[in-house]
């Protein structure tokens, strides 16, 4: 039997951050600033919490090789932690890296449909979908929105909106594909087991 990847504690967080999004979305269509900027703060609170949830899911699933230091790259930075000599020469943890939003999320996604079995193809399908572009867009609005200067950055258009919902679906269907994937894979060991 195949190890379960994601906790029960993971689900919930997942589910609860989820309903967060829906309710919010719902009432977006209000045209009502206050729904618009809790849309887009719950969307990203979902998706942070979402790629903590991968990465820790994409851990399990990876064989770090010591011969490939790109695989122990990986290893790491899903891991999040980094470590650096002390003045006496010991390994210590230090602080943890400092990886831009999108680039450390689509490293995570990218690297667990990897770990899934997901075709190199169909991976960079994905990221090339405009969707994903919204979806940088969207991180935008969400930096705009947790650091205002003005009060423009605390205005949503119409047009944020759909770059968000759509960065948010585009996530979902890349992670229901490789969750897809993942399950066919074990189908296919569990059936050669036999």
């Amino acid at each position: 039997m195949a190890k379960k990847l994601i906790s029960k504690e993971e689900e919930d967080l997942i589910d609860q951050l989820k309903q967060d999004v829906q309710q919010a979305f719902g009432n977006v269509k209000n045209n009502d600033q206050f729904w618009r900027r809790s849309y887009v703060r719950a969307v990203f609170s979902y998706l942070e919490a979402h790629s903590f949830v991968i990465r820790s899911a994409t851990l399990k699933l990876l064989k770090p090789d010591k011969g490939n230091p790109e695989s122990v790259a990986k290893f790491q930075l899903l891991a999040e932690t980094a470590y650096q000599p002390s003045g006496t020469g010991k390994l210590e943890e230090g602080p943890e890296p400092r990886i831009p939003f999108i680039n450390q999320f689509a490293f995570t996604l990218r690297t667990y449909a990897e770990a899934g079995g997901m075709k190199a193809a169909d991976i960079a399908k994905f990221f090339g979908d405009n969707a994903f572009n919204q979806l940088r867009r969207a991180k935008n609005v969400r930096d705009h929105l947790t650091h205002p200067k003005k009060l423009s950055d605390i205005t949503v258009t119409p047009a944020d909106v759909l770059d968000v919902t759509n960065g948010f679906n585009w996530v979902s269907q890349f992670i229901l594909d490789i969750e897809n994937q993942l399950k066919r894979t074990a189908r296919g060991r569990s059936g050669k087991k036999k």
